[in-house]
């Protein structure tokens, strides 16, 4: 079983931990692997309120640890989540063992991976300058407003292209210590 977590700046009040567990119980819950009544019998027929984080934190846990399934977790975007939310790291890791869980992260100074405690291997992965600058341009093209603007004024598709290059140079890939060395 795979779940993905991602972080999104756009959304940033949204992904609180509670919201990114019951986010994960609903994959979970896509992809079959919970009985149907189990959910009825934890919630109710109708939810008419939200469920408390104990309630859902409950059945995840126990549905992973009930899985004769591998379950990995994919954390994309660890930099983009909020500073409170960083700590769904620690929840997964300290709620089950059978956890598998990778996390992508620009490599920003105040998330020094080691002072996080991961303590595990890191992966660094840079763009090549070419294909980032293919992938800017193209976007450019194809958006149509941004088109127009950069159409009459090559100063400023430079400028642009260069910034977005300079600021995406830099994704790191951080498997967290649950995964077997064997993975890495």
């Amino acid at each position: 079983m795979v779940l993905l977590v991602y972080g999104n700046f756009r959304y940033r009040e949204q992904q609180t931990i509670k919201n990114i567990l019951g986010n994960l119980l609903r994959q979970v819950i896509q992809q079959k692997a919970i009985n149907r009544g189990i959910i009825e019998d934890c919630f109710g027929r109708g939810l008419d309120t939200a469920p408390k984080l104990s309630k859902i934190t409950n059945l995840l846990f126990d549905t992973f640890r009930h899985s004769k399934r591998s379950i990995y977790i994919i954390v994309d975007g660890f930099d983009e989540l909020p500073p409170k939310s960083r700590g769904i790291i620690d929840v997964l890791r300290n709620e089950s063992a059978k956890l598998k869980i990778m996390v992508t992260s620009r490599n920003l100074p105040e998330l020094d991976v080691h002072r996080q405690g991961f303590n595990a291997p890191v992966i660094e992965i840079k763009p090549e300058v070419e294909d980032m600058l293919f992938f800017v341009r193209t976007s450019l093209i194809n958006n149509a407003r941004l088109a127009r603007f950069i159409r009459n004024d090559p100063a400023l598709k430079q400028k642009i292209e260069e910034s977005i290059v300079k600021k995406s140079m830099g994704v790191y890939v951080l498997p967290v210590p649950t995964l077997p060395k064997s993975s890495i």
